[in-house]
């Protein structure tokens, strides 16, 4: 596998003192259930991705 094709993030669905989170299956942040999917899909977009640009 090449070096550059990296898995994509996504939240999962968990339970932390009986309250249910969404977490990054990447860097664990977690987000309360009310989050819009659409700020839960910027996030996994850009989740371990280098800061600047990709190199040549």
């Amino acid at each position: 596998m090449s070096a550059s094709i990296r898995r994509r993030a996504r939240f999962r669905s968990v339970y932390v003192n009986g309250c249910p989170v969404w977490e990054c299956s990447r860097c664990g942040t977690r987000r309360l259930p009310a989050t819009r999917p659409e700020d839960l899909a910027a996030h996994e977009a850009v989740c371990g991705q280098p800061a600047g640009p990709a190199p040549a």
